[in-house]
């Protein structure tokens, strides 16, 4: 209890003299001596330290990230060409299996006296079929099995088209016989 007594009446002394306290200013060598050692307490702050940390904790993430899209990069480029390849050899399989067809039906129908709007028609469905190989040289990924499924059904297309027209030059031929055979018995 003495202390707080004590405090009380220091206090009451300083507020009961305080402009007596107040006319004292301090000289300006003591203000830039103090500003001094404040600007080297601020130069030693630990920030410093933690920034650098920081800086170096960023640019080891961002090498490690870097290193990580390397590696997936060449695991990709390296798988793709095998891929294409695989494709490349099911694509040409493809083309040989449906050529084949084609070449037995327009062989069929030219021994037949067929129109020859057939073949414009024909060369419309090749014209397609080449702009489709040539959208896979230039490809995005993932197109690549959409682009052979239309290659295929163009392919499709060209012998069903073949094949319409082979039945009726073919049903034709035997009307005209039938009628040819109809005025010889008359």
């Amino acid at each position: 209890m003495g202390d707080k007594i004590k405090n009380n009446k220091l206090e009451s002394f300083v507020q009961n003299n305080r402009e007596a306290f107040d006319d004292a200013v301090p000289s300006l060598k003591i203000w830039t001596k103090i500003e001094r050692e404040l600007g080297k307490e601020k130069q030693n702050t630990p920030t410093h330290g933690y920034q650098l940390r920081r800086h170096l904790k960023v640019a080891a993430a961002v090498l490690f990230l870097l290193f990580i899209g390397g590696i997936i990069g060449n695991y990709i480029g390296s798988s793709s060409p095998s891929s294409r390849n695989s494709l490349s050899g099911e694509l040409a399989e493809i083309e040989t299996f449906y050529k084949k067809q084609v070449s037995e039906k327009y062989a069929q129908l030219t021994k037949l006296n067929h129109d020859k709007s057939v073949d414009t028609d024909l060369q419309q469905i090749d014209d397609a079929i080449r702009e489709l190989k040539e959208d896979m040289v230039n490809e995005v990924p993932g197109t690549k099995e959409k682009l052979i499924a239309n290659i295929i059904k163009s392919y499709q297309l060209k012998i069903n088209i073949l094949k319409m027209v082979l039945e009726r030059t073919q049903e034709n031929k035997q009307e005209q016989n039938n009628n040819k055979n109809a005025q010889i018995s008359l």
